[in-house]
């Protein structure tokens, strides 16, 4: 996915941009401005912060880590794929109509659009795909064509927003 934005911009007609990221897109944006700094001018980032900041708060702070546990059963084989099938999908009911991570406007949320998602998800592969993303967050065996990727430093203006 790194590849495919960094391909994107000059397709686009553009040398660099201002990038704006958010949650998990916003990793991407990281290691785009960490492998490729020449291609952003500047990153707008809405609740992401770097991997190195993440990594120490998941492991200092408790709460950090039990609202993001699921990004490391992520990385285990098969394991997330047989949680996500259980129970006719129940984990995709729970997180779109619960009340602590569920959508606000419950009505908005059809039945139809849950069997949709539960459809989609039922294909082969799907789970995997999607569970991929996560898997891949940690890879640090991608190709790097600057320091910056394992350094983490980003010599470029960052505006970081936070809300809960």
């Amino acid at each position: 996915l790194i590849q495919d934005i960094a391909e994107l911009i000059p397709a686009l007609g553009y040398k660099s941009c201002v990038l704006v990221a958010h949650d998990w897109g916003g990793v991407l944006a990281w290691k785009l401005i960490q492998n490729h700094p020449d291609m952003v001018d500047q990153l707008i980032m809405m609740n992401c912060p770097h991997a190195k900041i993440y990594m120490r708060a998941c492991q200092s702070i408790l709460r950090q880590f039990i609202n993001t546990w699921f990004v490391f059963v992520f990385q285990l084989p098969y394991l997330p794929e047989l949680l996500l099938r259980a129970r006719d999908y129940k984990v995709l009911e729970d997180m779109f109509l619960s009340k602590t991570m569920g959508v606000k406007n419950k009505q908005a949320f059809t039945a139809e659009v849950l069997e949709a998602f539960k459809y989609t998800f039922s294909q082969p592969g799907a789970i995997t795909a999607a569970i991929n993303y996560y898997r891949n967050m940690f890879n640090v065996r991608e190709k790097s064509t600057s320091h910056h990727h394992y350094s983490g430093k980003v010599e470029k203006p960052v505006l970081l927003i936070w809300v809960r």
